[in-house]
Protein backbone atom coordinates (compact mmCIF):
# COMPACT_ATOMS: atom_id res chain seq x y z
CA UNK A 1 0.00 0.00 0.00
CA UNK A 2 1.18 3.01 -0.76
CA UNK A 3 1.83 6.21 1.14
CA UNK A 4 -1.08 7.81 0.28
CA UNK A 5 -3.17 5.00 1.07
CA UNK A 6 -1.95 4.55 4.32
CA UNK A 7 -2.31 8.11 5.49
CA UNK A 8 -5.97 7.90 4.20
CA UNK A 9 -6.18 4.92 5.83
CA UNK A 10 -4.98 6.22 9.27
CA UNK A 11 -6.96 9.85 9.25
CA UNK A 12 -10.25 7.79 8.35
CA UNK A 13 -9.41 5.74 11.35
CA UNK A 14 -8.61 8.33 13.77
CA UNK A 15 -11.12 10.67 12.82
CA UNK A 16 -14.02 7.70 13.03
CA UNK A 17 -12.45 7.64 16.87
CA UNK A 18 -12.13 10.95 17.27
CA UNK A 19 -16.15 11.13 16.09
CA UNK A 20 -17.23 8.68 18.75
CA UNK A 21 -15.79 10.60 21.81
CA UNK A 22 -17.04 14.00 20.54
CA UNK A 23 -20.39 12.21 19.75
CA UNK A 24 -20.68 10.92 23.37
CA UNK A 25 -18.82 14.14 24.94
CA UNK A 26 -21.52 16.63 22.76
CA UNK A 27 -24.51 14.11 21.79
CA UNK A 28 -26.24 13.81 17.87
CA UNK A 29 -27.45 17.37 18.16
CA UNK A 30 -24.51 19.07 17.56
CA UNK A 31 -24.64 17.94 13.28
CA UNK A 32 -25.33 20.74 11.89
CA UNK A 33 -23.02 23.28 13.77
CA UNK A 34 -19.88 20.76 13.73
CA UNK A 35 -20.76 20.45 9.92
CA UNK A 36 -20.73 23.94 8.79
CA UNK A 37 -17.21 24.32 10.23
CA UNK A 38 -16.13 21.12 8.69
CA UNK A 39 -16.78 22.16 5.66
CA UNK A 40 -15.60 25.36 5.36
CA UNK A 41 -12.55 26.04 7.78
CA UNK A 42 -10.37 23.44 5.48
CA UNK A 43 -11.19 24.40 2.60
CA UNK A 44 -11.04 28.30 3.52
CA UNK A 45 -6.93 27.62 4.88
CA UNK A 46 -6.87 26.05 0.95
CA UNK A 47 -8.13 29.05 -0.99
CA UNK A 48 -6.11 31.68 1.54
CA UNK A 49 -2.63 29.40 0.89
CA UNK A 50 -3.68 29.25 -2.99
CA UNK A 51 -4.74 33.32 -3.16
CA UNK A 52 -1.23 34.25 -0.98
CA UNK A 53 0.67 31.78 -3.34
CA UNK A 54 -1.23 33.30 -6.29
CA UNK A 55 -0.60 36.91 -5.15
CA UNK A 56 3.37 36.47 -4.47
CA UNK A 57 3.88 34.84 -7.91
CA UNK A 58 2.37 37.73 -9.88
CA UNK A 59 -0.98 36.29 -10.97
CA UNK A 60 -3.58 38.27 -12.89
CA UNK A 61 -6.06 39.89 -10.51
CA UNK A 62 -9.35 38.65 -12.47
CA UNK A 63 -8.18 35.01 -12.45
CA UNK A 64 -7.52 35.72 -8.82
CA UNK A 65 -10.71 36.86 -8.19
CA UNK A 66 -13.28 34.48 -10.21
CA UNK A 67 -10.99 31.83 -8.03
CA UNK A 68 -12.41 33.64 -5.41
CA UNK A 69 -15.68 33.76 -6.48
CA UNK A 70 -15.58 30.03 -7.21
CA UNK A 71 -14.47 28.90 -4.07
CA UNK A 72 -16.66 30.76 -2.13
CA UNK A 73 -20.10 29.62 -4.14
CA UNK A 74 -18.35 26.34 -3.74
CA UNK A 75 -18.14 26.42 0.23
CA UNK A 76 -21.29 28.67 0.46
CA UNK A 77 -23.27 25.69 -1.18
CA UNK A 78 -21.64 23.18 0.19
CA UNK A 79 -23.17 24.27 3.78
CA UNK A 80 -26.15 24.68 2.19
CA UNK A 81 -26.75 21.77 0.99
CA UNK A 82 -25.06 19.44 4.13
CA UNK A 83 -27.24 21.55 6.42
CA UNK A 84 -30.32 20.45 4.47
CA UNK A 85 -28.96 16.77 4.76
CA UNK A 86 -28.59 16.52 8.42
CA UNK A 87 -32.39 16.26 9.35
CA UNK A 88 -33.01 13.37 7.07
CA UNK A 89 -29.88 12.27 5.37
CA UNK A 90 -27.38 12.20 7.44
CA UNK A 91 -25.14 9.83 6.11
CA UNK A 92 -24.67 11.84 2.51
CA UNK A 93 -24.47 15.19 5.26
CA UNK A 94 -21.62 13.60 6.87
CA UNK A 95 -19.86 12.97 3.61
CA UNK A 96 -20.41 16.73 2.70
CA UNK A 97 -16.63 17.40 3.21
CA UNK A 98 -15.99 14.98 0.60
CA UNK A 99 -18.44 16.11 -1.81
CA UNK A 100 -17.68 19.44 -1.60
CA UNK A 101 -13.37 18.65 -1.86
CA UNK A 102 -14.24 17.32 -5.42
CA UNK A 103 -16.64 19.50 -6.38
CA UNK A 104 -13.69 22.41 -5.72
CA UNK A 105 -10.55 20.41 -7.09
CA UNK A 106 -13.07 20.36 -10.04
CA UNK A 107 -14.18 23.93 -10.92
CA UNK A 108 -12.11 26.78 -8.99
CA UNK A 109 -9.14 24.72 -7.89
CA UNK A 110 -8.95 23.50 -11.31
CA UNK A 111 -9.29 25.95 -13.08
CA UNK A 112 -6.99 28.25 -11.35
CA UNK A 113 -3.92 25.65 -11.15
CA UNK A 114 -4.30 25.52 -14.97
CA UNK A 115 -4.51 29.05 -15.42
CA UNK A 116 -1.24 29.18 -12.46
CA UNK A 117 0.57 26.57 -14.30
CA UNK A 118 0.16 28.48 -17.89
CA UNK A 119 1.82 31.38 -16.72
CA UNK A 120 4.49 29.19 -15.54
CA UNK A 121 3.48 29.09 -11.74
CA UNK A 122 3.21 25.69 -9.76
CA UNK A 123 0.61 25.04 -6.71
CA UNK A 124 2.28 23.11 -4.41
CA UNK A 125 1.03 19.72 -3.73
CA UNK A 126 1.46 19.25 0.11
CA UNK A 127 -1.49 21.79 0.79
CA UNK A 128 -3.84 20.14 -1.19
CA UNK A 129 -3.01 16.78 0.02
CA UNK A 130 -3.42 18.31 3.54
CA UNK A 131 -6.73 19.48 2.72
CA UNK A 132 -7.85 16.19 1.18
CA UNK A 133 -6.78 14.39 4.29
CA UNK A 134 -8.97 17.28 5.96
CA UNK A 135 -11.81 16.19 3.88
CA UNK A 136 -11.59 12.75 4.61
CA UNK A 137 -10.84 13.59 8.46
CA UNK A 138 -13.85 15.65 8.49
CA UNK A 139 -16.19 13.25 7.03
CA UNK A 140 -14.82 10.21 9.13
CA UNK A 141 -15.03 12.33 11.88
CA UNK A 142 -18.87 13.25 11.33
CA UNK A 143 -20.13 9.72 10.47
CA UNK A 144 -21.04 9.12 13.98
CA UNK A 145 -23.41 12.06 14.46
CA UNK A 146 -25.29 10.66 11.15
CA UNK A 147 -29.06 10.52 12.40
CA UNK A 148 -30.46 7.10 11.03
CA UNK A 149 -27.41 4.22 11.28
CA UNK A 150 -28.36 0.99 10.13
CA UNK A 151 -32.40 1.66 10.74
CA UNK A 152 -32.03 3.97 7.56
CA UNK A 153 -30.87 0.86 5.35
CA UNK A 154 -34.31 -1.51 6.65
CA UNK A 155 -36.35 1.73 5.62
CA UNK A 156 -35.10 2.18 2.68
CA UNK A 157 -35.08 -1.68 1.95
CA UNK A 158 -39.11 -1.42 2.88
CA UNK A 159 -40.29 1.11 0.67
CA UNK A 160 -38.13 -0.69 -1.68
CA UNK A 161 -40.09 -4.13 -1.20
CA UNK A 162 -43.64 -1.73 -1.09
CA UNK A 163 -42.77 -0.42 -4.81
CA UNK A 164 -42.67 -3.68 -6.06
Amino acid sequence: MSVLGRMAVAVTVVGLMAGLVLRAAVGRRRLRPLLTTLVVVPMALHVGYVAVQALVHGASAWMLLAYLVGAAGVGIGAVAVGRRLAERRGLWAAATPLLAAAAYAAVPFGGVSLALRGQGIDVDVVPTAAYLAAAVFATALLVPFAPGGPGALTTWSRRLRRRR
